[in-house]
């Protein structure tokens, strides 16, 4: 079987699924058309910041682990899936999620600010600690450290 991979500014993907990136790039633009982003695809990477296309509907486990630098996700409004410790080893600050969100994986990262949709259909005991069923979309989650 012959794969055609497409290595774009070191974004290396098949189709419609964003495997990996190799760039030096610290800023990074993924392309309209991605909706998947694979297992561990910026594992370890020096990035500051992302763009996700619109048509980003599912990131898997591990994508941003240990992304350092990285300090806010905001994700589109089509992502409907997101898997466990996607931000494991991250220093972030804010992530805000899609309204529409049916699938949260387990993410005890502790940041500063969470803003969660009102309607998850699938915790995974997601930000322990915070009870989050009761909280209304773009409420913020805050942490405070002692």
């Amino acid at each position: 079987m012959n794969y055609n991979f497409i290595n774009q500014e070191g974004l290396i993907y098949l189709g419609q699924v964003l495997f990996k990136y190799e760039g030096t790039k610290k800023d990074v633009v993924i392309p309209e058309g991605i909706t998947r982003i694979h297992h561990e695809a910026f594992l370890g990477t020096k990035i500051t910041s992302v763009t996700f296309p619109k048509t980003l509907e599912t990131v898997g486990c591990d994508v941003f682990c240990g992304c350092r630098n990285l300090r806010e996700v905001i994700f589109p409004e089509n992502v409907k899936r997101i898997g466990s410790d996607v931000f494991a080893g991250c220093r972030l600050n804010k992530v805000v999620f899609p309204r529409e969100l049916d699938k949260l994986g387990d993410n005890r990262q502790v940041m500063s600010e969470v803003i969660l949709p009102e309607r998850v259909l699938d915790f995974d005991c997601t930000f322990c600690g915070h009870n989050l069923y009761t909280m209304p979309y773009n409420t913020v989650l805050e942490h405070r450290q002692k």
